[in-house]
């Protein structure tokens, strides 16, 4: 397991390969020139753009902008356009959102204008002084918080976020908002779509595709292998598993150096099928250091798949839905949660039951196309207001502030460094 100093590290590192990497594109970015398909003619929907720093490979962010498409009311809304920062490779996300509206990846800062001249209302997040990038006239802007208030990305762009109104996906991410538009701030969830988890493929022929004995038991990790998922977390644990358990980790970035390894462990890669990877878990781990959601979280809760997990994003309030572990948890700790999961297979049973039940009443695609058609409606009809920058991180609001600290009182808190 990675010591506080060296999560730092790894983190800082990632940091400045992100800069770099934004730095060798910048050229790129500014002569790169995007021609819009014609504006269609005026038919009485809403036509609204969406704007955003990077388009990865199955990102929370990017399942929210896919189902912010597809799930709100065409009837009501014309989806323009996506304008993306940062030059984006053909992986299976882009092509799934471009078979829904024109993207522009990379392009100038033109392109961006051109894109909110044409539309009654822009979407976007995570990108600074849009206002001033857009200039006048412009449509109002909608910014959206995907992460909470100690998120390292969040912390570095919120002073710049500037909107005239704004949308957290969960409580905990109203944090990085800054007053007063967070008291003005709506909180619309996302969406945990059942669609998702259908699958024709049955749990041994996934199984056997990973190279696993078709007997064992399958603790998974479904997520990006980033700092605060906290990859190395699965061989940790696995070590201190019996010989029957084996460790997946699904998604991009497990094959990074970084990552410790263990012989019953095994990184397939990205897996857009979902309900198949969930189909062959036994477990599902999530041990990470914080999430403002978690889409992970909530599909293998629908799922029914057993979750250890620590106490954050959508079970914030509902910890009672995973079987919890402490945020740092080591190898030993973990593995003791998931022999404590399996030897009582009655409770965790029902506790299956009680977290599929739950999901499936608070995160419908159908509540979320509806809250998020209304909004940008109402919001597209509005004139914009001045925009408020902020100068100076905020305090977190008070009912965030509230549970971080039955977290920090929590026996599942992380250990303070030192």
């Amino acid at each position: 397991m990675f010591t506080p100093d060296e999560r730092a590290r790894l983190a800082a590192e990632a940091r400045a390969r992100l800069y770099a990497r934004r730095a060798a594109l910048a050229p790129a970015r500014a002569t790169a020139v995007v021609a819009w398909p014609p504006a269609a003619s005026a038919d009485g929907r809403r036509r609204v753009g969406l704007a955003a720093p990077v388009l990865s490979d199955g990102g929370g962010a990017e399942t929210w902008m896919y189902d912010l498409v597809r799930l709100t009311d065409t009837a009501r809304l014309r989806w323009e356009g996506l304008w993306i920062e940062n030059p984006v490779p053909m992986h299976p996300t882009r092509r799934r959102l471009e078979a829904l509206l024109p993207i522009a990846a990379g392009a100038a800062d033109e392109a961006l204008r051109q894109l909110a001249r044409r539309c009654d209302v822009l979407v976007a997040w995570a990108l600074p002084r849009l206002a001033e990038r857009i200039g006048a006239p412009r449509p109002p802007i909608v910014m959206v918080s995907h992460s909470p208030p100690h998120s390292g990305w969040a912390a570095e762009t919120y002073p710049s976020w500037v909107a005239d109104f704004d949308v957290a996906v969960s409580e905990v991410a109203l944090g990085p908002i800054p007053e007063p538009r967070r008291s003005r701030a709506r909180v619309i969830p996302n969406a945990i779509d059942p669609a998702r988890l259908r699958t024709d493929r049955t749990r041994a022929e996934v199984r056997s595709a990973w190279g696993i004995p078709a007997e064992a038991r399958v603790l998974g990790m479904l997520s990006r292998a980033t700092s605060e998922k906290r990859p190395e977390a699965l061989a940790a644990t696995v070590a201190h598993l019996p010989q029957t358990w084996w460790g997946v980790g699904v998604g991009p970035g497990w094959d990074a150096d970084s990552i410790p390894r263990h012989p019953r462990c095994v990184y397939p890669g990205p897996q857009h099928d979902v309900g198949a990877a969930l189909r062959a878990f036994d477990a599902l781990l999530s041990p990470s250091d914080y999430e403002s959601f978690g889409y992970t979280l909530g599909e293998a809760l629908l799922a029914g798949t057993p979750v250890i997990a620590t106490v954050t994003g959508l079970v914030l309030d509902r910890p009672d839905l995973v079987r919890p572990i402490p945020v740092a948890a080591d190898g030993a700790t973990i593995a003791a949660a998931v022999l404590a999961d399996e030897a009582d297979a009655a409770a965790t049973a029902a506790r299956v039951a009680r977290a599929q039940q739950y999901v499936a009443t608070i995160s419908t695609p159908d509540r979320f196309g509806q809250e998020w058609t209304e909004f940008l409606v109402a919001v597209a009809a509005a004139t914009p207001a001045t925009p408020v920058a902020n100068t100076q991180p905020p305090p977190p609001p008070r009912e965030v502030l509230t549970k971080l600290k039955q977290i920090k009182a929590c026996p599942h808190r992380r250990p303070e460094p030192g």
